[in-house]
């Protein structure tokens, strides 16, 4: 609202460094500058404060939409889930004698398939341990796929969140 007249942004241009966003380690002090111009390039109005920047890998537990950020944490094509499923399927044979990890497309193996990437988790032997350390935000870390197979370790929200790609990767809403 420029002086209480409503105003319509169009082609608005948003400029991350994501090589710096993905460089941070631990909440940082940073700048945003706002500048809005006109079709011809005048500036109309431009403002700029500090804010802070988590890490990519903290999720922010403060407020009433924690938990829809938290689904930004199940990414479902990691490729870490691959060998996951691999065994997950192998282990599907077992239990109803099928290997495919084919969504909702046949109801009645659901359960099965559910069962076989849980069986394939326990696989893994991950053992708890404490989130990292994360004085620095109101929630915690949240360790990716990746950091979870090369250490073996997670917290019930690490792995929580390593199910539900595995769900969401063959096609079942976690």
């Amino acid at each position: 609202d420029l002086n209480n007249t409503p105003a319509e942004f169009i082609d608005l241009e948003l400029h991350w460094d994501a090589n710096a966003l993905f460089g941070i380690t631990d909440v940082a002090p940073a700048d945003v500058e706002i500048t809005v111009t006109n079709a011809d390039g005048d500036i109309l109005a431009d403002a700029a404060g500090p804010i802070e920047v988590a890490s990519s890998d903290a999720w922010s537990a403060n407020d009433e939409e924690s938990s829809r950020i938290l689904s930004a944490f199940v990414r479902p094509n990691d490729p870490g889930l691959r060998p996951i499923l691999d065994d997950a399927a192998k282990r599907l044979k077992n239990i109803d004698g099928n290997t495919g990890l084919s969504g909702y497309q046949n109801g009645t193996h659901v359960v099965a398939m559910v069962q076989a990437i849980y069986e394939a988790v326990q696989a893994l032997e991950i053992t708890y341990s404490n989130p990292p350390a994360s004085w620095d935000i109101p929630g915690q870390r949240v360790r990716s796929t990746q950091v979870i197979l090369e250490e073996r370790v997670g917290t019930c929200l690490d792995t929580a969140v390593l199910f539900a790609a595995l769900l969401e990767n063959i096609g079942l809403y976690p």
